[in-house]
Order: structure tokens, then C-alpha cells, then sequence
């Protein structure tokens, strides 16, 4: 558990959860917009739009969005020279 709330605290003032909320939300809505524009009632009602959306969403933008924050996470670790410090602090030669 004290590794998510370590992550946490790093995307804590980052833009992650605008990727977190609004490229799901974005997407859902485009599904909606697709099924209503293709003018014909859905055959299975939610269950069509839903179908689209996540069907859209785990082609580019889920992979898009995993990508953003990883570099999110990434950058707070070597922003302010945290990783020059720890390569350069001591350490043992180990025999």
C-alpha cells in the first residue's frame, strides 16, 4: 500500500487526472456521437454504444494515455537532480 500512496503523492499536483478523467470521458462521448450519427437505432441499446467506446478507446488512446503517465511518473523522479544525487551518493563495493 505505501507504494500506490508514494505514487500518488508524486502525481499529486501534475496533470495526470486530466488523462485519468477527461480522455475517458472524451471518448465515451465520441462513441455517443458515433451512434448517433450513424442514424440507424442501436439493436442492443447501451450495450451498442458502450461496444464502440471501449472498443476505440483500447485501440490508440488507452496505449496514448498509459504513455503520458509513465512520463508523468518519470518526471518527478529526475526532475531537480534526484537521480544525480542518488548515482552519485556512496556505496559499497559489495565484496
Amino acid at each position: 500500500m505505501g507504494a500506490f500512496s508514494s505514487e500518488f503523492l508524486k502525481l499529486k499536483r501534475s496533470l495526470s487526472w486530466a488523462v485519468v478523467i477527461l480522455l475517458p470521458m472524451a471518448l465515451v462521448i465520441s462513441g455517443a456521437v458515433n451512434t448517433i450519427a450513424s442514424g440507424e437505432p442501436p439493436e442492443d441499446g447501451w450495450h451498442t454504444m458502450w461496444l464502440r467506446s471501449v472498443v476505440f478507446y483500447g485501440l490508440f488512446p488507452l496505449t496514448a494515455g498509459i504513455a503520458i503517465l509513465a512520463s508523468l511518473v518519470w518526471r518527478a523522479e529526475h526532475r531537480g537532480g534526484n537521480w544525480n544525487a542518488l548515482m552519485s551518493g556512496p556505496a559499497s563495493c559489495g565484496s
